[in-house]
């Protein structure tokens, strides 16, 4: 199995995850989240829609999905879960404000990676896909709100919470992306620095 190209990174987690959350929507297993397992299974499933996509999109441009790439987005999501179905949300204070901050600064992360390699890793697009980068996270933080609160609609829960709540979110996401930004300024930074320096010599 090649490690770094491998689709079974993600597939069986999410496809083992997303089982569970539909046998859970069908109460084969008397589960009760802190919301709905219906709002978990709909984030999952477009999660796993979005990365098959992706995956498609680089196998036609002679790329793969390394390991490293997605095994956090993965992460984030069973984090998500775990949070919902053993009650993180409401027995681990700012659990959800920390999963917010995490959240954005990896979708950030795996967003700056699909970008960099779709501008075949040119550094003449730096500055580009950074700002992509941004613009892309930000709309998926405000999808993620939406997706909430149509759930809270549909369903009767309350997981987008009030309007202080949501200002948090926004906020946390807001500041996991400006660290991951900053994360990536400085190490081109520091690329750049190195790279003089060596000319120099």
């Amino acid at each position: 199995m090649n490690t770094h190209s491998s689709s079974l990174f993600w597939r069986f987690p999410l496809g083992s995850l997303l089982v569970f959350e539909l046998l859970a929507i069908l109460q084969v297993f008397p589960v009760q989240p802190v919301y709905t397992n219906f709002g978990l299974f709909i984030t999952n499933a477009g999660i796993l829609a979005f990365i098959e996509v992706i995956h498609y999109k680089f196998k036609q441009k002679k790329h793969a999905i390394h390991w490293w790439a997605v095994t956090p987005v993965v992460i984030d999501i069973y984090l998500d879960a775990l949070g919902d179905y053993l009650h993180f949300y409401t027995t681990i204070e700012h659990y959800d404000t920390f999963l917010h901050f995490l959240g954005s600064a990896i979708a950030a992360f795996f967003l700056w990676y699909i970008l960099y390699h779709f501008t075949e890793r040119s550094s003449k697009y730096t500055s580009l896909v950074l700002f992509g980068t941004a613009i892309l996270t930000i709309s998926l933080g405000l999808l993620y709100e939406l997706e909430e609160f149509t759930e809270d609609m549909m369903t009767g829960s309350n997981r987008l919470g009030g309007s202080a709540d949501t200002l948090l979110d926004v906020s946390m996401d807001m500041m996991g992306i400006g660290t991951f930004l900053l994360i990536m300024k400085m190490r081109q930074q520091w690329v750049s620095h190195s790279s003089l320096h060596q000319v120099n010599e």
